[in-house]
């Protein structure tokens, strides 16, 4: 298996790290977040999120799909005009 390239894995960074920033520009959505962290592990863990995003190798990416993803257990979906 091909890992993912360090081009694509620093794109994937900063798109997450940008929804993040862009995630918390008003008080209403960092309560939101808040919240969030609050319910899945601790608010402090919404401070972490940008710095563990930075932290993400291929490797881990790799080793992540291995766990998560079955080639088995895939849907494509095709989408066809009706025109």
């Amino acid at each position: 298996q091909t890992p993912v390239s360090s081009t694509e894995i620093k794109r994937c960074q900063r798109q997450l790290y940008n929804d993040y920033i862009f995630s918390t520009e008003s008080a209403g959505q960092l309560a939101g977040l808040y919240g969030y962290y609050s319910t899945i592990a601790t608010a402090e863990a919404a401070y972490s999120y940008p710095l563990e995003i930075q932290k993400l190798t291929a490797n881990d990416v790799m080793q992540l799909a291995q766990r998560y993803l079955y080639p088995h257990r895939y849907a494509i979906t095709i989408l066809n005009s009706i025109a």
